[in-house]
């Protein structure tokens, strides 16, 4: 959507094109201020069109990090985005906006600040290890147990390694908390049961983080989707989390696709791809895509 002078006020995705537009421009009593001020401003409209979602919800991605239009609010701060660390050597869980060079776990970066808090919280309930860099002494953390003092002792189980196993297998944890709300809820501590609510969001949020930099990154597939109104497909070889080529097709051309993707996944070298601020929302569109989507093909 454009001003007079050409400028871009905002870029948006759909699937029902014209429907998204009307609802701009059609009467709304609850609309808020902001989208009424876009809708005063736009002097015309530009569309393009995509083979399917998935491309165009990568464009729109990466447009709004190129142009910075002033009324999309999602994805133009991503140096707003933080990091959650946990280190053996002094014991210490750390929710930080920078990656950290220190050699550690490290988690992210996490796009939802209010969920990350969530998963904080909870994990540094179950192992309150460190709460600061002190190297000498105790303090009133250690003594009223927020802390497990590991200046005053050398001797602690591998932090990270308890950490990775929590993220690892969350089904029996999630159970556990949510029976814990339930029980808050009917006490009617409600108070409490929303804290231990958002703990849950947050937890699983980490463990599908955990998994989508990890597990999902290490793979290599070829995901098909429907292109819409035709009897293709399109065929995406996937390679450490990216996109490395596409080509596309109808059903009766399938193996031969196949066959030739393959083949160019073997031929590209392993793909490893620093998992950043930057690139954390194409790697979370495609993640979505291949767990929802996509029909999935070995390489």
């Amino acid at each position: 959507m454009l001003d007079e002078k050409g400028n871009i006020l905002y870029i948006g995705k759909s699937i029902a094109l014209k429907k998204r537009i009307h609802s701009y421009f059609a009467k709304e009593l609850n609309r808020n201020n902001k989208v009424k001020q876009m809708v005063k401003r736009i002097k015309d409209i530009e569309v393009y069109y995509t083979d399917t979602e998935l491309d165009a919800l990568l464009l729109e991605c990466k447009w709004i990090r190129q142009y910075k239009p002033p009324y999309n609010t999602a994805l133009m701060h991503p140096e707003k985005y933080s990091y959650f660390t946990a280190t053996d050597e002094g014991c210490i869980l750390e929710w930080v906006k920078n990656k950290p060079m220190k050699e550690a776990f490290i988690l992210g970066p996490m796009t939802h600040k209010s969920l990350a808090r969530g998963a904080y919280a909870y994990l540094k309930k179950r192992y309150p290890y460190a709460v600061c860099s002190r190297k000498i002494g105790s303090c009133m953390d250690y003594v009223t147990g927020r802390c497990k003092g590991y200046c005053a002792d050398d001797h602690y189980p591998s932090l990270t390694a308890q950490v990775i196993e929590e993220l690892k297998n969350t089904k029996i944890i999630e159970e556990q908390l949510t029976k814990q709300m339930e029980r808050l809820a009917d006490n009617w501590e409600f108070e409490k049961a929303k804290e231990v609510y958002e703990q849950l969001k947050g937890l699983k949020y980490m463990s599908k983080l955990y998994e989508m930099t990890t597990v999902i990154q290490e793979e290599t597939y070829i995901g098909k989707l429907p292109i819409p109104d035709t009897f293709y497909y399109k065929y995406y070889l996937i390679k450490g989390g990216q996109i490395v080529a596409t080509l596309k097709g109808v059903g009766a051309e399938e193996e031969e696709i196949l066959k030739k993707l393959r083949r160019i996944g073997r031929l590209e070298h392993k793909v490893v791809l620093e998992v950043d601020k930057e690139n954390i929302e194409t790697i979370k569109i495609i993640y979505s895509f291949r767990k929802k989507k996509m029909k999935v093909f070995k390489v």
